[in-house]
């Protein structure tokens, strides 16, 4: 059993590192998970703009962030319209 344990500590942050990578918005970005629901501004951008996510249901926010990060200038004057 001492042989083992060192090599089970590593899991917990082998996890937390899974779910940052899996939810970049919302953990690493800190974004609030109603900017992505169904009336959030950055949803609204992504509907607009033309995002189709082909991603698995588990990675759709690894392919929302890689679309908005192709497309800053477009949703910067999105924002910028809205707040004006």
């Amino acid at each position: 059993m001492s042989g083992c344990i060192w090599s089970l500590i590593p899991f917990p942050i082998l996890i937390a590192l899974y779910q940052a990578i899996r939810f970049p918005l919302t953990i690493m970005m800190g974004l609030s998970e109603t900017l992505l629901e169904e009336g959030g501004v950055i949803y609204e951008f992504l509907a607009n703009s033309g995002f189709v996510s082909s991603a698995n249901s588990a990675y759709v926010q690894i392919s929302q962030s890689q679309w908005l990060s192709n497309h800053v200038t477009e949703f910067q004057n999105f924002i910028s319209e809205r707040t004006d």
